[in-house]
C-alpha cells in the first residue's frame, strides 16, 4: 500500500513538473488571440525581454528577447506610447503563472502595419 501511494506522488510530481517546464507553443493564429488597447508603458525589465503594458489592463504582454533581435525599447516607447495597437498573444497557460498575468507575444500592428511580428503561419 506504502508503494502504491509513494509511485502515485511520483507519478504526480512528475505531471506538475512537466506543466512548469513546458515551452510556449510556436506562435500559430490557431493558438493566439487577438488584443487591442493603448500602450501605456514600454520597458525592459530584464533578459532582453520587452515588456508591453494596455492602459485598463492588468496583464503584461511581453516579446522575449526582443531586444537580442534587434528591436530598440527607445525607439519602440517613441512609436507606441499613446498609441492603439493590436496584439496577436499566444495561448499558453503554466502553474507558475496561474492568472496569465505575464502573456508572450507573436505579433504587434499599429495602424494596420505589422510592427513586430514571429507568426509562423
Amino acid at each position: 500500500m506504502k508503494k502504491t501511494i509513494l509511485f502515485v506522488l511520483f507519478i504526480g510530481l512528475l505531471m506538475l513538473f512537466g506543466l512548469v517546464i513546458r515551452k510556449v507553443p510556436a506562435p500559430l493564429k490557431a493558438n493566439c488571440t487577438k488584443v487591442q488597447g493603448v500602450v501605456e508603458i514600454v520597458h525592459s525589465p530584464c533578459c532582453s525581454d520587452i515588456v508591453i503594458q494596455l492602459e485598463d489592463n492588468d496583464k503584461q504582454y511581453y516579446i522575449n528577447r526582443g531586444l537580442d533581435d534587434g528591436l530598440d525599447i527607445n525607439q519602440m516607447r517613441n512609436d507606441l506610447l499613446g498609441k492603439e495597437i493590436v496584439l496577436q498573444k499566444i495561448n499558453h497557460w503554466t502553474p507558475l503563472d496561474p492568472e496569465r498575468y505575464t502573456i508572450p507575444l507573436a505579433e504587434l500592428k499599429v495602424n494596420d502595419e505589422v510592427y513586430f511580428s514571429r507568426m509562423l503561419d
